[in-house]
């Protein structure tokens, strides 16, 4: 995606998160546009979670529901509209 001119933002965006993250800090303030982009991201991978755990075998079912169970709270605590 780096390479790529029209995820500039994104990845711009991200990258700065990441340094915050890094920065060792007890907290983090994030910018607007950065709020806005994790939360999408977030949303989005909720909705792609949810439908993998729906369908597939046990084990597969299992595992994806397990990491949907934690992106759901994730997005329900710190990014509710």
């Amino acid at each position: 995606m780096e390479s790529d001119n029209r995820f500039f933002a994104d990845v711009k965006a991200f990258g700065s998160i990441l340094g915050k993250l890094n920065d060792g800090s007890d907290v983090v303030k994030l910018t607007k546009d950065e709020y806005t982009r994790l939360g999408h991201q977030l949303r989005e991978n909720v909705k792609f979670l949810q439908s993998k755990a729906e369908k597939g075998w046990f084990l597969k079912k299992w595992l994806y529901k397990s990491i949907y169970l934690q992106y759901k709270n994730l997005v329900a605590t710190h990014f509710t509209d």
